[in-house]
């Protein structure tokens, strides 16, 4: 009753978290998802219910094994920033015109170049991730991102340790890990795909 309450685009940009759930943790989410668009999209009851109930347990298990973010190995709570480091620059950029999960919608685009670079995550995985994103109506691309101001940003976002980039990247559905300091390059390079799609 609560999500009724919400314009299409509110309700839209609530569900780039809910896929960011289920790259993190759970490929057969994902798959879920992907298999219920059409009933998501329309707010069916049982099927939202059931959306609620499964992101609502991700969330809780993450946060109780690492309720302050001090996971000494591995990612920990961390791992609900996939997408996010990328995307407050861009909600900060657009001087936050865009919601909050539309600009974490492109920040997982920029992540997962990224992890295609860097951390094996398969071409095939981010087709099959931005694809769920369009689905859901989210953004895949700006072309109005300015490349080099979200660079400048990305210097000063709270993840950041010692003046060096720091990402939380997906090497396959349902596994992330740390991404340090990447070269500047490759980061630019994850921009222009938020801006101007794959390359040609």
């Amino acid at each position: 009753d609560c999500l009724a309450t919400l314009s299409p685009r509110d309700l839209r940009a609530g569900l780039a978290e809910s896929v960011k759930h289920a790259v993190v943790r759970d490929p057969e989410f994902l798959a879920w998802q992907e298999s219920h668009v059409a009933d998501i999209i329309g707010q069916e009851p049982p099927v939202i219910r059931e959306l609620i109930r499964r992101n609502c347990e991700h969330k809780a298990a993450v946060v109780v094994s690492d309720e302050r973010e001090t996971c000494r190995e591995g990612v920990g709570r961390a791992a609900l920033n996939f997408g996010h480091t990328i995307g407050h620059a861009i909600e900060s950029q657009f001087n936050y015109e865009l919601r909050h999960g539309e600009a974490v919608s492109l920040g997982m685009v920029g992540a997962m170049d990224l992890a295609v670079r860097h951390c094996g995550f398969s071409e095939d995985a981010r087709c099959q991730i931005e694809a769920l994103l369009a689905a859901f109506e989210l953004p895949v691309r700006e072309p109005r991102v300015d490349v080099n101001d979200v660079l400048k940003r990305l210097g000063t976002d709270k993840k950041a340790r010692a003046q060096s980039m720091r990402f939380v990247l997906p090497t396959r559905i349902g596994q992330v890990r740390w991404l340090e300091a990447p070269p500047p390059s490759d980061v630019e390079q994850a921009i222009r795909r938020i801006k101007e799609g794959p390359p040609l």
